[in-house]
């Protein structure tokens, strides 16, 4: 199976019973990895929303995925 295009969305609560989604969709090129490119995505993600915490983690699992390739 070739996997050509990935996603990530998530949905935020921004109080008073509110809440934002951002979704982001990225193609995958020829002998890219598709869950680095998922995790960029996730990193993004809450960068846009001003989650640091979630970036943090979403950050070192794209290290950790990409420690794991060298």
């Amino acid at each position: 199976m070739m996997i050509t295009q990935v996603s990530y969305g998530r949905t935020f609560n921004t109080g008073n019973f509110t809440s934002e989604r951002i979704d982001l969709v990225a193609q995958v090129d020829e002998g890219e990895d598709f869950r680095a490119v998922k995790l960029a995505l996730e990193v993004e993600v809450y960068r846009m929303a001003g989650d640091v915490h979630g970036m943090g983690k979403a950050r070192t699992a794209l290290a950790r995925l990409e420690a794991e390739k060298a």
